[in-house]
């Protein structure tokens, strides 16, 4: 069992404030009314001060032996760990909740299929106001005619949009001030921005619920109609994706779609099936952007035995404006996950485009490990998105050329060398004076189930024999 508390449940005003103060001047039968109120008023304030004893009492009894707090940037994975955690210690719960991700993965799809018209748009524009274009890099009639069969695709996917986040308005369309020749198209609009959820929009709060809000009748219609776009316009989908020119565009571009989260180009004929239903693996590689902290308490399913089964996991949002909001959840947490994305060496921050992602990561890091809140508690550090860097090697990215303190081979094992031997010393030299604890590495692929589920097994044993060790239990 798996559920989400966001806050304590709201009381309204107690009734004294109805029946006081008295009026100045009142009759002897208004006087017997006032006080049969007020004797009234205190028995009803004390049955609440009861209601709230036990809440407290129930909430300390259900009280998590072990809570975890996920730290990272953004998109480094947290939430993905947080999947793969729910997938395999609360299969069953995390089971029910497949389909209520199908709207999401449904978005993800098209919001890609967006990606690439924007990006034939920017090259289209290139050519039209004179810039130099490669023959094999210009935008062709065959691609403006998928891009003309694609279009009601922006009207589906701005109805998941507002469904999923009614507050998240999708972008509107933009209409260059140049007049542009017949065959360009002239008006377009540019990808919206990533759907961001805040956490009391897409989840239902309280101690007692179930993951995810049920389904309306309107969103199973919703989700009903956009299939059925997607099945239409699946070979259309397909034939953009595949073009050669496309792939030559975005390479150019350096847009990789395979590095990015929620990527489902390469699944649209499975998605398009009308028997579709996410998997387990689609569901760890949706994208679902979310905003403000969210406490996950779970009850672990697998294993034997009824000790050590409840959890309580905090997953926080890692832009830079959000990270002021992690320190009120130290104090109390009995581990940190911390996500490096190793994948990063090549980006830069969305926030600041002059930062480099790994360097950031490295100062994100050095300011965790020196915390003094953080003195007493376990750190393990996941070195993310082995996959992605493992890929970016073997196509022939030169990782010295955007780290220029990294002078090794460009090779997988020795750049993963470099960063864990490098987080390994922060750690050491930035740790507050009384820190015990020694910081567990592990090298994860976030939607990789197997080898998630064996990383997970391990990080438990770890946590709770630490949790042991220092309560001198044993």
């Amino acid at each position: 069992m798996s559920v989400i508390i966001q806050s304590q449940p709201q009381y309204p005003p107690r009734p004294h404030s109805v029946v006081w103060p008295p009026a100045p001047i009142e009759t002897h039968e208004q006087k017997l009314r006032r006080l049969a109120q007020q004797r009234e008023a205190f028995r009803v304030s004390q049955a609440i001060d009861r209601e709230l004893a036990q809440e407290r009492a129930l909430l300390a009894n259900k009280a998590p032996q072990f809570s975890l707090l996920l730290l990272g940037q953004a998109e480094s994975g947290k939430s993905t760990t947080l999947k793969a955690f729910k997938s395999h210690f609360t299969p069953k719960a995390f089971a029910s909740e497949l389909d209520h991700w199908t709207a999401v993965i449904m978005l993800n799809l098209l919001r890609s299929v967006h990606m690439i018209l924007d990006a034939m748009a920017r090259q289209d524009a290139l050519a039209f106001h004179g810039s130099e274009v490669e023959p094999h890099l210009t935008v062709t009639t065959y691609i403006r005619q998928l891009r003309e069969i694609l279009l009601p695709l922006f009207t589906v996917e701005d109805t998941l949009h507002l469904r999923i986040c009614p507050d998240n308005q999708p972008a509107s369309p933009t209409v260059p001030s140049d007049p542009t020749p017949p065959g360009v198209w002239t008006t377009h609009r540019s990808v919206s921005p990533e759907v961001l959820v805040h956490s009391a929009q897409y989840y239902k709060m309280g101690p007692d619920s179930a993951h995810f809000q049920p389904l309306t009748a309107t969103m199973k219609q919703v989700i009903k109609e956009s299939h059925a776009a997607i099945r239409k316009y699946a070979l259309h989908m397909k034939a953009l994706w595949k073009n050669e020119t496309v792939q030559a565009i975005l390479k150019a571009q350096k847009i990789s779609m395979r590095e990015l989260s929620g990527f489902f180009l390469d699944d649209i004929d499975r998605i398009a099936a009308e028997s579709y239903s996410p998997s387990e693996d689609d569901v760890l590689k949706a994208r679902l952007k979310t905003h403000g902290a969210m406490e996950h308490r779970i009850t672990i399913e697998t294993g034997v035995g009824s000790r050590n089964k409840d959890w309580l996991i905090i997953d926080v949002g890692g832009a830079r404006k959000q990270r002021a909001t992690w320190a009120p959840f130290f104090q109390h947490v009995t581990a940190i996950i911390f996500l490096f994305p190793l994948s990063t060496f090549d980006q830069q921050l969305e926030e600041d485009s002059k930062v480099n992602r790994m360097e950031d990561n490295m100062a994100l890091w050095r300011e965790i490990c020196s915390n003094t809140l953080l003195t007493k508690v376990q750190f393990i550090l996941f070195l993310n998105k082995t996959d992605i860097l493992k890929a970016k090697i073997k196509s022939g990215t030169q990782v010295n050329y955007h780290i220029t303190t990294y002078k090794g081979p460009n090779e997988y094992q020795e750049v993963v060398k470099y960063v864990r031997s490098n987080c390994l010393k922060i750690y050491k030299d930035c740790s507050p004076r009384g820190r015990r604890n020694p910081c567990s590495v592990h090298l994860t692929s976030a939607i990789d189930r197997k080898s998630m589920s064996h990383v997970l097994a391990q990080v438990r044993e770890h946590i709770m024999n630490n949790q042991l060790a220092n309560t001198k239990i044993l």
